[in-house]
């Protein structure tokens, strides 16, 4: 007698033997308080089309105690914020990041 694995998709319930499978790691997530890791087949994941150039911010304004995190695309953040700027700024431990 013998035991036959096989795994199932987190997105679909599609079965399939575990050498198929690869993993989905959400980082971020609206529904989320922690990255968590879903069981894909590729097929599964095909479709979803990469943002492109994202630049990933922090802001906190004046008067807030914490930072809101966002996503822009490259184009977008470059009509506020000029490359330049970027290659003077200061890193986040205080110190020049490019010097």
């Amino acid at each position: 007698m013998a035991t036959v694995q096989k795994k199932v998709s987190d997105i679909s319930g599609e079965m399939a033997d575990d050498e198929e499978f690869g993993a989905l790691t959400v980082k971020t997530h609206p529904l989320l308080d922690a990255p968590c890791q879903l069981d894909i087949l590729p097929p599964e994941v095909a479709a979803m089309k990469e943002a492109g150039d994202i630049v990933l911010c922090a802001v906190r304004l004046p008067g807030e105690d914490q930072a809101r995190q966002f996503a822009v695309t490259l184009p977008e953040f470059r009509k506020v914020v000029p490359d330049a700027a970027l290659e003077k700024a200061r890193g986040v431990r205080g110190r020049r990041a490019r010097t």
